[in-house]
């Protein structure tokens, strides 16, 4: 179900979106998240998850389907869907799909905030990672809400999120890297500072110290 979003909630949620348009990402499979991981994880602790070779896969923030495509073309039974906010990320998703000759993955451009997801039924996996650290309390709802809502009975979701102390270390960096940037405008440039921090910061890191292994 779509929820209603405030004027600096929608700015926010736009201007991340076109960030991620103007500089989109590399996408990767993520290991940590396979279903064939959680399946065992679950079956682990006792419940009887899914069939993952015949599973339906939802993945929340998929950016152009890295973490999808590797699970779809090792299961040809399963289905999995892909959503992501940024239109670049699943244009870039579509045309790896189409070259591959996937039919078991659809990609939908849009806001999990705003979008209906309640035809496609039920998903066995609900996947959402590198996502819900990032985006606003709203979305964040609607996240727990989709899974909530779409995870079938015996299903599994895995959600990510950045929690101390792990965490610390990078968000060191990222906050160097940030400060580095400024109020610079073109990405090109804010690459080019937020590198330059990265070979500061390795150079002068001392080994064995919180920095050294990142």
């Amino acid at each position: 179900m779509a929820t209603a979003r405030s004027r600096n909630g929608q700015r926010a949620i736009d201007d991340v979106r076109a960030a991620y348009d103007e500089a989109p990402y590399e996408s990767y499979a993520h290991p940590q998240s396979a279903p064939g991981q959680l399946a065992a994880i679950a079956w682990a602790f006792g419940l009887d998850p899914p069939d993952v070779a015949r599973s339906r896969v939802l993945e929340i923030g998929c950016a152009a389907a890295g973490n999808l495509i590797p699970f779809a073309a090792m299961h040809p039974l399963a289905r999995t869907v892909g959503v992501d906010l940024s239109r670049v990320h699943i244009d870039q998703g579509r045309r790896r799909v189409h070259a591959l000759g996937l039919d078991n993955i659809e990609l939908i451009h849009g806001d999990i905030a705003q979008l209906d997801l309640a035809a496609l039924g039920q998903f066995d996996f609900i996947i959402c990672h590198g996502v819900y650290s990032w985006v606003p309390d709203e979305v964040q709802a609607a996240i727990l809400a989709a899974c909530g809502r779409l995870l079938s009975p015996a299903g599994v979701a895995y959600v990510g999120y950045n929690t101390y102390p792990g965490w610390k270390a990078k968000e060191i960096v990222r906050d160097a890297m940030l400060l580095s940037v400024g109020d610079t405008t073109t990405v090109d440039e804010k690459v080019r500072r937020a590198r330059s921090m990265v070979d500061f910061l390795q150079k002068v890191a001392q080994p064995e110290s919180v920095l050294s292994g990142h």
